[in-house]
């Protein structure tokens, strides 16, 4: 019998509990922490994104919106082309605000004089959430004395 538990012991003793493998608490902390960072960093830079996205769309809504005005104008006859808001000719409201939250201002002004001239017209749009504004500038010929409107 005392063989039998002398061999027993020896067995025992062969196991070796510390060869068992595992991950301390230490490591675990610190894989999450890893993880955590680069988790915020990848949450940042989506929100980066989305947010240029998002100005992108504005500006590039606000020049479509732009081009239509300036088509509209072009189209108007030269002489209800007002220089400005106080004109009894006047036929755009200055400035003005559209039902889809864009803010569009006017400025036309005469080059070179008035005779034998051009007039000038100068667009600038603005909507949220665009930090700055669009403009559009083109110039407007009379028929008589010049070719048709060009920009």
């Amino acid at each position: 019998m005392c063989k039998r538990i002398h061999n027993l012991i020896k067995k025992i003793k062969s196991c070796n509990i510390k060869k068992e493998s595992g991950l301390t608490l230490i490591e675990v902390i610190i894989a999450l922490l890893i993880i955590s960072i680069f988790t915020v960093i990848l949450v940042q830079g989506t929100i980066v994104s989305v947010d240029a996205i998002q100005k992108d769309k504005a500006k590039t809504l606000s020049l479509a919106v732009a081009n239509e005005k300036l088509e509209l104008i072009k189209n108007m006859e030269y002489e209800d082309i007002a220089l400005t808001a106080e004109d009894p000719d006047w036929l755009l409201d200055h400035p003005e605000l559209t039902e889809d939250g864009y803010e569009i201002d006017y400025e036309i002004t005469w080059v070179n004089g008035e005779e034998n001239s051009y007039k000038q017209v100068e667009l600038t749009i603005i909507r949220e959430p665009m930090n700055m504004s669009v403009g559009l500038i083109t110039q407007i010929y009379s028929l008589e004395g010049q070719a048709s409107s060009g920009e």
